[in-house]
């Protein structure tokens, strides 16, 4: 078949393989190249039709697609099926008279956006699902195509931390992606101003600059600072300053803050948005790619005067560096304020509904104080509002209507602001309202900024940090979404840091609508008109800080070039030392350890701080002395060409210096290393005499082991005759390799299940070091495939040149269609060194027929279509209603409403057993008793919405309504108890969707988990549709899926309509059944391996469920060799818990929740599997719930 490329110009992201559930296309990562399938829902001719746009990541500056095959079919106008049609290539234009089938691939799919992040850099491609003539349809079937890289980059040397955590929420991958394993970057602030601020001649304000500026270095935040005078005043010249910083920088600048107002004594331009004139400070923040996403975080001290400068950063600094603890229960509390109000009709209902979401998000995170002010029914609300402020608090929401001058309903405006008296007790102000973030508005101050400038350097009030929007008319749909989005990440996925936080909420946003996130559309807008009023970099306080505990010692020599950290749970916490402008350095704390290397020149004090989220700051200080003997490391160097290879024997150059008063005779040193790769062959040498101030060198020697892995970093002490001892590390160069593309020798290109193939992999040399008759050994990552032909030959490949060799694979043929099969190839050249490269293959060409899923914790969804699986449902319609000849209870509800009730057995979901259930007439049900009644849909997960929802078709539903007298009937909600087949039924009758016309009646179907019986003991849900539409194009449609406890996991069956390639839409008698049997068996594994029968015993993990530690114990008969490995639920590896001999008898090992990186893992199942003698001896299930 002829294949057609069309050329890209982009960037982009190699990702691994990744079904993504809310979307009909499917993408396979094979190597560097991804294959992308889409499979169309059965037509319907409807007036609106929704392209699918889907997010590409791949790692390379310029790309191809290659299409393989598409298929469309051909409609009359009046939707009378004509003819289908294979197509390869046709003329690219369209137009009213052009035959439909003469349409070419080039008119189905195109890249419509190009998206950077700062470190991310990925790609939207849009498939048109339907194109149309003056006299016919054509519906796009289905497409097969590639997206192949071309030129790709080199990596960044390392992620911004403020960034780190908006990857780690918004990458499906982040665990397997190229940014998991790039170093943290330090971060940087540039600060642009006034000179007259920056450089203020008056001591005080100076000082306030200094405190601050120090205060964030202490904190890991290099400081650069440029004014206006000196780089230019007008948008575009701090743009292109901030661009050239981006550019050119060693280290890009993560956070930007401006300071001044955009009028007045100090001003700092800012840009403007749409017709109505909306200010915004984002535009500065896009610095790479022609999209909207921010490369830096902005935030802008809005002050007009000498007095609000040092009063905004001493709030600043008594927020971060000093909390004010007299009263530590404040940051415990919260004020949640809300109003369902509008100047005209329709009044909104979901502000208040949102707020008592937050509120219970709050006080189950573990909040002791919520208050809420609610209009209705409070009228005014000012005065309470006031007396909970002044009462000390952490937080203040607001939902509801707004404009420059503050709240209305409740009301709460710039005098209130103006005449709060809570001190140093500073809460975060999040409004997510109307305006009230406009700081170009002619209320000057705007509602934001009064929060912000309140006080007086020594008399701080109002609050530390504001965000608000400066449209005058935002939407209140768009408003919840970045609202739950903040809330979400601050308290679910702990993003303290405001800026990361504020775009976490906004990414929220462009998760839940998938429909309007075009240039120029909603999305992009409110990415425009959501501006922070204050730090960016600000630290939020999300519980009663605890305190650091480290000892330091009291003083150390000039010579000493080290400090050494033990903080046990303080990873990712940041340890500075400074001393005066001899040094300033700093380290982020990796496994509870951290080392700074520290270069004392003079003696003097040496500040040093810990800091880290929710924790009070470690401040203390080292005195560094002279001591009349004090010899340490100077410098050190690799001789010869100055890089370590694997293999290698090295000479290394050790040079000391004496800091002391007296010379020291007959100097010598010791060198040692505890890393297995490296054996020192000459560890001690002689110095000789060394006087004061003199330095003098020796050389040591070591050979470094051939399979030593690139990067590697190797620790050396240096214990040097004097009792002083220093410490170094050197980086190791060696073989890497990523692979460059993984091609399947078939005539689909797909190993299908039951097929023998051979692989084509090749390679790319991405290290310094050339590889010679380099030769790899294939592994397969799971025991659903097997190696038939282990061994390839790469040959030579020099640095940067690509090599291929081939292995055959078979997959077995039970093995599900859709399973990721992962390899590893173990590679070694001729003089030893080696490395090794991982990639997947999908199994099988994955279409309706397939079963949909598994989420992170191991459910599968299988429709009605899924006939090859044993775990197809049937549909059978259960009618329940009385008024139909069912048997059922029937609650009548009117619009948005929820009703509780008592399941008659206990139903067991994502692990955890329920005894009750909430029905919405909205079409879901939560496993939780709850209050609400949500009847706007959002994706799965999603912040918003109940906790433990399963929505077998989540919309806004209302019953039938009489034109005669403008009312609505009643909704029947049925239920009933089938005894004789231990099943619980949930019906919607007379449910109408928003628009009143289309009629939808559905049912879920709960199994009793102790008859019907998994794998696990989770219960089995049933989705039956009897009559189903799906018209709503302008709120996303429904919401299919299922979603866990705390809504960071779910399984999205269907949402803005669009489905993965292995969903059937919805139709007429489809049914859908949730359950955590997978459609086959096989986990992942090492190697090809056998079961041993023997006495040797591996016993259920305990607690079970467990979170964060559980307890594995095994029984051994006779001394051996153990292995225990903990895999996911996709069978990939996660952690070798020990390797190692051990003697006969029972044993027990602790799995601390953490992957072999030392990160937590996500809630969801696990396995681990027991090797004694390479022989696997069982394999078990546990359940992480957190």
């Amino acid at each position: 078949m002829k294949k057609i490329c069309i050329a890209l110009i982009g960037l982009f992201i190699l990702t691994a393989f990744q079904l993504v559930a809310h979307s009909n296309i499917q993408f396979e990562n094979l190597g560097n190249k991804i294959i992308v399938h889409y499979e169309s829902e059965k037509y319907q001719q409807r007036e609106e039709h929704n392209d699918i746009y889907k997010m590409i990541a791949l790692y390379s500056d310029t790309a191809k697609i290659l299409i393989d095959n598409f298929n469309i079919s051909i409609y009359s106008k009046q939707g009378k099926f004509l003819h289908s049609t294979n197509k390869s290539n046709c003329p690219l234009v369209l137009s009213n008279s052009c035959p439909l089938e003469l349409l070419s691939s080039e008119n189905w799919v195109e890249i419509v956006n190009h998206y950077v992040m700062r470190e991310l850099k990925a790609y939207q491609i849009r498939i048109r699902t339907k194109i149309e003539n003056d006299e016919e349809i054509a519906i796009l079937d289905n497409i097969d195509f590639e997206i192949i890289p071309i030129d790709k980059t080199d990596l960044p040397n390392g992620v911004s931390q403020a960034f780190l955590p908006i990857y780690k929420s918004f990458i499906d991958n982040f665990d397997t992606s190229y940014l998991y394993d790039l170093p943290i970057r330090k971060s940087k602030m540039l600060i642009i101003s006034h000179q007259d601020l920056l450089n203020n001649p008056n001591p005080a304000i100076a000082e306030y600059l200094q405190d601050f500026i120090d205060w964030k270095s202490a904190k890991g935040i290099s400081i650069v600072t440029a004014d206006i005078e000196t780089i230019g005043n007008t948008t575009t010249q701090i743009k292109n300053y901030i661009q050239n910083a981006y550019d050119t920088w060693e280290i890009p600048p993560d956070y930007l803050l401006l300071i001044g107002d955009v009028d007045d004594n100090y001003e700092i331009p800012s840009w403007y948005i749409s017709t109505e004139h909306d200010v915004t400070d984002h535009p500065y923040t896009l610095l790479a790619g022609n999209d909207y996403f921010p490369e830096i975080l902005v935030g802008r001290i809005s002050i007009d005067n000498l007095i609000e400068f040092p009063t905004v950063l001493n709030k600043i600094l008594d927020y971060e560096k000093r909390p004010c603890l007299d009263d530590p229960e404040w940051l415990t509390r919260a004020l949640v304020v809300a109003g369902n109000y509008s100047t005209s009709p329709p009044t909104p209902t979901t502000p208040i509904k949102t707020s008592r979401w937050l509120r219970e998000k709050l006080l189950n995170f573990g909040y002791t104080q919520v208050d809420t002010v609610f209009y209705p029914p409070t009228a005014s609300g000012t005065t309470e509002i006031t007396a909970f402020i002044n009462n000390h608090l952490g937080f203040v929401n607001y939902r509801g209507w707004g404009d420059a001058n503050g709240w209305h309903w409740p009301e709460f405006q710039i005098p209130d602001v103006q005449a709060l008296t809570n001190d140093s007790y500073l809460p975060v102000i999040t409004s997510f309202v109307c305006n009230t973030g406009d700081f170009a508005n002619s209320v000057d101050p705007c509602f934001g900024e009064a929060w912000l400038r309140l006080g007086t350097p020594m008399g701080p009030k109002g609050g530390v940090i504001f965000i608000g929007p400066s449209d005058l008319h935002t939407s209140t749909k768009y408003n919840n979404s970045i609202s739950s989005g903040f809330y979400y990440g601050l308290l679910d996925e702990n993003i303290l840091g405001f800026g990361s936080a504020v775009l976490r909420g906004k990414l929220e946003l462009y998760n839940n609508f998938p429909l309007n996130r075009e240039s120029g559309d909603k999305v992009e807008f409110y990415f425009h008109v959501y501006n922070i009023l204050g730090d960016p970099s600000l630290s939020m306080w999300t519980k009663i800080p605890e305190e650091i505990n480290c000892d330091l010692p009291d003083e150390i020599s000039i010579g000493t070039n080290y400090l050494e950290f033990n903080l046990p749970n303080m990873d990712g916490g940041i340890v500075t030392a400074r001393k005066d402008d001899e040094f300033h350095v700093n380290e982020i704390i990796e496994s509870g350890q951290a080392i700074l290397y520290i270069t004392p020149q003079t003696e003097g004090d040496m500040e040093v701080v810990i800091t880290k989220g929710n924790y009070i700051p470690f401040i203390d200080t080292i005195n560094i002395v002279s001591e009349p003997t004090d010899v340490g490391l100077s410098n050190y160097n690799i001789l010869g060409d100055g890089i370590v290879n694997p293999g290698d024997n090295i000479t290394l150059e050790i040079t000391l210096q004496n800091h002391g008063t007296q010379s020291v005779n007959s100097v010598s040193a010791e060198l040692s290393t505890n890393n297995q790769f490296v054996n020192i062959t000459t560890n001690s040498a002689d110095f000789g005499t060394i006087n004061p101030t003199a330095t003098a060198t020796a050389n040591y020697q070591f050979e470094l082991m051939s399979n030593c892995p690139d990067n590697e970093v190797l620790e050396f002490t240096l214990n040097i005759s004097t009792g002083n001892i220093s410490k170094f590390e050197i980086i190791v160069t060696g073989l890497a390799f990523e692979i460059d593309t993984v091609i399947v020798d078939d005539a689909n290109g797909i190993l299908d299940p039951g097929e023998q193939k051979e692989i084509t992999v090749s390679i790319e040399n991405i290290g310094s070091s050339d590889a010679v008759n380099l030769t790899g050994i294939l592994t397969a990552l799971t025991d659903a495939v097997n190696i038939i032909d282990s061994t390839g030959d790469f040959g030579n490949i020099v640095s940067s040149d690509i090599g291929q060799a081939n292995f055959t694979v078979m997959a077995y043929e039970d093995c599900f269609v859709g399973r990721n099969a992962g390899f590893r190839i173990d590679l070694t050249d001729g003089n030893g060194l080696v490395s090794s490269v991982s990639f997947s293959l999908e199994i099988g060409e994955v279409d309706s027929t397939a079963p949909t899923g598994p989420d992170g914790y191991g459910y599968f969804a299988y429709d009605s279509n899924d006939t090859e699986y044993s775990e197809c449902p049937t549909y059978q319609w259960y009618e329940i209603d009385p008024n139909q000849g069912g048997d059922g209870t029937v609650i009548l509800m009117r619009d948005d409403v929820s009703h509780t009730i008592e399941l008659p057995f206990d139903f067991t979901y994502y692990g955890v057993a329920h005894d009750t259930i909430t029905i919405c007439s909205n079409g879901w049900i939560s496993f939780m008793p709850t209050w609400m009644t949500n009847f706007r849909n959002w994706s799965i997960p999603s912040a918003l919405g109940a906790y433990a929802m399963a929505a077998p078709y989540w919309d806004d539903l209302q019953g039938e309504y009489n034109p005669a007298d403008s009312s609505y009937a009643d909704m029947r909600i049925c239920y009933y108890y089938d005894t004789e087949n231990s099943r619980f039924i949930i019906e919607w009758n007379d449910c109408f969707d928003h628009s009143g016309i289309f009629l939808e009646k559905f049912e879920i179907v709960l199994y009793d988990p102790a008859i019907y019986q998994t794998q696990d003991g989770n219960g089995e849900i049933q989705f039956n549709y009897h009559t189903i539409n799906n018209p709503d194009a302008t709120s996303n449609y429904a919401t299919v899926g299922i979603e866990n406890l705390d809504q960071s996991d779910g399984l999205l069956y269907t949402y803005a309509n669009i489905y993965s390639a292995s969903a059937t839409p919805l139709d007429n008698e489809l049914a859908i059944k949730f359950t955590t049997d997978p459609p086959d068996n096989y986990v992942g594994i090492d190697d090809n391996e056998t079961v041993l029968a023997t006495g040797i015993k591996l016993y259920q993990n305990y607690p079970n469920p467990f979170n964060p530690k559980t307890c594995i114990k095994y029984s051994l008969t006779k001394s051996a060799n153990v292995c225990l490995k903990i895999y996911n639920i996709k069978g990939e590896f996660v952690k070798t818990l020990l390797d190692e001999r051990q003697k006969s008898g029972y044993h027990n090992v602790i799995w601390d929740g953490n992957h072999y990186k030392n990160k937590a893992v996500n809630s969801g199942i696990y396995f681990y599997r027991l090797k004694v003698d390479d022989k696997v001896i069982d394999t078990r299930k546990c359940l992480l719930l957190k």
